[in-house]
């Protein structure tokens, strides 16, 4: 259906020529029979199509004239006058041109907290040539799981001449933790009874000068990092400096920086965020919910 010039290849057993060739046209082709399956271009074979009468239809009747480029079932209606060598050729062939197949490049996508379905996970980019359409996911309502997965998209085509393609996407979901702010325990345990025995050893003497256990691991950064929730806003404590993003629930970034204090990071809405933590290329996640 594009702009431009359509060459058109014939098997020398096809139904058109084996209607109008003569004799002479198939002691020419055995000549050529040593080059194999080489297309051939003379004049003779040119003109053998050009001298038969052809018109292609929609319809089986052969009424409603169309042009041979989109998909679907063909009727084309060749007509040769009698000749002193022929006679007269009258027949109805029928082609069918098929769905072509499109290279498809597949799209990105952001990250996201696991637990969350692929109804969240924005498809970025991706593309099929100059053939039009859009990505989607197979099953949107697939739960993410964490770590880096792959998941079906189907790429739509819009021109019907070209078929819809499925594509795996790679898509990365991120550990989750929950936050102190998030749950907090609506029944504290009771502070433990006094030993009635205690031990008489007395307790070893402090080190006058003790030296404080930095957090080394991702994990014990994320977990001794405190996150205050309040409205509108998120405030971080690291405990070390460590590279944080805060993610929205639909994959877009709102912060990502190394921070070594304290950090307010503003929330343009009220939802879920994912705040994650990464150092030394190990990446660990907290879910909260911002009022």
């Amino acid at each position: 259906g594009d702009p431009g010039e359509s060459r058109f290849y014939l098997s020398a057993e096809d139904d058109l020529l084996r209607l109008f060739a003569g004799d002479r046209f198939y002691n020419t082709l055995d000549a050529f029979k040593s080059i194999g399956d080489m297309p051939i271009e003379a004049k003779l074979f040119t003109s053998t199509i050009e001298n038969a009468q052809i018109g292609i239809y929609k319809d089986a009747e052969c009424t409603q004239a169309v042009e041979l480029k989109n998909v679907g079932d063909y009727y084309i209606r060749v007509y040769s006058p009698a000749t002193d060598e022929y006679n007269e050729v009258r027949d109805t062939l029928t082609y069918t041109i098929t769905q072509a197949t499109p290279i498809v490049e597949a799209p990105t996508t952001t990250e996201i907290a696991e637990g969350e379905t692929l109804t969240q996970v924005q498809l970025l980019g991706g593309s099929a040539g100059s053939v039009p359409g859009t990505f989607s996911w197979k099953d949107s309502t697939t739960v993410v799981k964490v770590g880096t997965n792959t998941y079906t998209a189907i790429f739509t085509s819009a021109d019907p001449n070209y078929q819809d393609m499925e594509v795996n996407v790679s898509v990365v979901g991120l550990s989750v933790t929950k936050s102190i702010n998030d749950d907090p325990d609506p029944t504290p345990e009771p502070d433990p009874e006094p030993d009635p025995d205690p031990d008489p050893t007395p307790d070893p003497e402090p080190d006058p000068n003790p030296t404080p256990d930095t957090p080394t691991g991702v994990e014990e950064i994320a977990s001794e990092t405190l996150l205050v929730v309040q409205k509108g806003a998120l405030v971080i404590y690291p405990c070390v400096p460590v590279e944080v993003s805060v993610i929205s629930i639909n994959g877009k970034y709102i912060f990502q920086n190394t921070i070594n204090g304290v950090t307010t990071v503003r929330v343009p809405q009220a939802g879920v965020y994912v705040v994650s933590f990464m150092k030394d290329g190990k990446r660990v996640a907290r879910k909260v919910n911002v009022l």
